[in-house]
This record gives C-alpha cells, sequence and structure tokens, in this order.
C-alpha cells in the first residue's frame, strides 16, 4: 500500500510538472486550471476503482452467498 501511495504521488508531481512546463506561453490561471482538471480526473479514476473494488464487490458477494442459499433450500429436489 505504502508504494501504491508513493507511486502515485509520483505520478501526480510528474503530470503537474510536465503540464506546467508544457504551457509556458500561457497564464498561470490557464495553467492552474488545467492541472486542477488532471488532478479532478485521477481523483475520480482512482475513486471509481475504489467504487467497484470495495462496494460492488461486496453486494456482487452477498447475491452469490443468497443465490447459492437460495438454490439449496428452495430448488431442492
Amino acid at each position: 500500500m505504502d508504494i501504491a501511495i508513493i507511486l502515485l504521488v509520483v505520478i501526480i508531481l510528474g503530470v503537474t510538472i510536465v503540464v506546467w512546463y508544457s504551457m509556458r506561453k500561457d497564464s498561470v490561471k490557464d495553467r492552474l486550471v488545467t492541472i486542477a482538471k488532471i488532478w479532478g480526473g485521477i481523483t475520480a479514476f482512482i475513486l471509481l476503482i475504489w467504487f467497484i473494488v470495495e462496494v460492488l464487490s461486496g453486494w456482487i458477494l452477498a447475491l452469490l452467498i443468497f443465490g447459492a442459499f437460495f438454490s439449496e433450500v428452495f430448488l431442492k429436489k
């Protein structure tokens, strides 16, 4: 987990530096807006992955357990 956090910080800093220096001709405001949009996109992607892994996996597991219980109890011949 520590490596993932360090890697995420390095990626965010790297993207920030690349965007900052690639937009040298633009104003500081435009640079900051672009960087904020990129950070927002990265954050949204991470939250989407977290939602899929943590929240939906719990529901899927519960449905599988319920389905197995239902098939064993009610569909026994």
